[in-house]
């Protein structure tokens, strides 16, 4: 399936920019964690620190948790109403779509909305990229994710069977979602209002869709998805 996913940024395919006019969805100011409150060891913080650089020196590393408050800032707000009883996470980071030069698929189907990007968020979202991180699906459901998540290995990804029927993915631990989000590493702005994040929904052979998702922090109300770029959708 990791195939796939990297088969849909090989199509040049013009953005459409979807979700512009919808209400923001924030995260909740509280964290509850089955069976208890607070967050688990290690996981997101429920109202994360925004990132302080200095102008002019490059942004630092994330605070702990915050990383995690974005990814579920975007399973809430772009995948909760999707059906699925549990939803499926990979269990490594998405690679990011190419933007550099020579690299004109990423242009060509983000190039607009990148455009309009601060260069210091894009700088940084290349730079968290550089290298492939895990995704840990119990901090994601320890912010109190509308629908339950649970990781997937890449064994299980490409282990999945194919309903025949709806051409759909069938994965035999998990009956009734036919699914997986990926999730690439969080790239900040130097303020640590913004955050970018590239995301894959897979389906099915047939069936999937890539976005670039930009969010906003503001105070206390947690993280927002501003603007959801489509690249990939068949």
């Amino acid at each position: 399936m990791d195939m796939l996913l990297l088969a849909y940024l090989a199509l040049a395919v013009q953005a459409t920019a979807i979700g512009e006019h919808a209400a923001p969805v924030a995260i909740p100011a509280g964290i509850t964690a089955a069976g208890g409150s607070g967050a688990l060891p290690g996981c997101a913080s429920p109202r994360p620190a925004p990132v302080r650089i200095t102008k002019n020196v490059q942004p630092a590393a994330a605070p702990a948790g915050t990383r995690e408050s974005v990814w579920a800032a975007v399973l809430d707000s772009l995948f909760a109403g999707t059906g699925q009883p549990v939803l499926l996470v990979a269990d490594s980071t998405l690679p990011p779509p190419r933007f550099g030069p020579g690299d004109t698929t990423g242009l060509q189907v983000f190039g607009p909305f990148v455009a309009e990007l601060d260069p210091a968020l894009l700088a940084d979202f290349r730079r968290q990229n550089a290298r492939p991180g895990a995704v840990d699906a119990a901090c994601l459901g320890a912010l109190g994710l509308r629908v339950p998540a649970a990781g997937l290995t890449r064994a299980e990804r490409d282990g999945a069977a194919v309903n025949p029927n709806t051409g759909l993915y069938s994965f035999g631990s998990h009956p009734g979602s036919d699914a997986v989000v990926s999730l690439s590493q969080v790239g900040f702005s130097p303020d640590g209002t913004e955050a970018l994040v590239h995301v894959a929904f897979s389906c099915g052979p047939r069936c999937g869709s890539t976005q670039l998702v930009l969010l906003s922090q503001s105070g206390e109300n947690g993280w927002k998805v501003r603007r959801a770029v489509e690249g990939i959708t068949f």
